[in-house]
């Protein structure tokens, strides 16, 4: 008699999984997509960074591929050995700077490639998870979802003398 009840009891739970499971599926097929939202300050600001460039070797331009608003240009008022990155950026998420790195030949003594990236975020990750979290809280009641990101860079512009565009690559 106790097998016969577990039996029922085990089924009944199964059903009443098979409901919820239903229901919830149901629910979430109604969202419709919400599209991509910028959470945080609108504010933005402009900095030109500049940096000088070695006469032979490979230009490499680590993570452009992140910046949605990436662009690489020829400038012939770029001097020959220099790189500019123009950089619009909302200044409360970071402060930003331009690190290079340059790695030599094995057993040569001359540059393989100098190596450009930006950094100096400085946002509070706790404090932008909430402000995600309300947000994405919003539109379920809304019965939406959308992409949500914090945009520390907006948009990069590389400027590079001509004669360089040869020996540019990026990652």
């Amino acid at each position: 008699m106790n097998r016969k009840r577990l039996v029922i009891i085990f089924l009944l739970g199964v059903l009443v999984c098979g409901l919820g499971c239903g229901i919830s599926f149901a629910q979430f097929s109604s969202f419709d997509y919400a599209g991509k939202k910028i959470i945080g300050s609108e504010n933005t600001e402009s900095k030109t960074l500049t940096e000088e460039i070695s006469s032979a070797g490979y230009i490499y331009i680590d993570d452009l591929r992140r910046y949605y608003d990436a662009e690489i240009v020829g400038d012939n008022t770029v001097p020959a050995n220099e790189i500019v990155f123009d950089i619009t950026y909302n200044p409360d998420l970071i402060d930003p700077q331009l690190g290079h790195d340059w790695h030599i030949n094995d057993g040569e003594n001359e540059r393989a490639f100098d190596s450009y990236y930006i950094y100096g975020y400085r946002g509070d990750d706790i404090e932008y998870f909430f402000e995600i979290k309300d947000e994405i809280l919003a539109d379920i009641k809304e019965k939406k979802i959308g992409s949500y990101e914090m945009q520390d860079i907006v948009s990069v512009t590389v400027r590079l003398n001509p004669n360089n565009m040869n020996r540019l690559n990026y990652w």
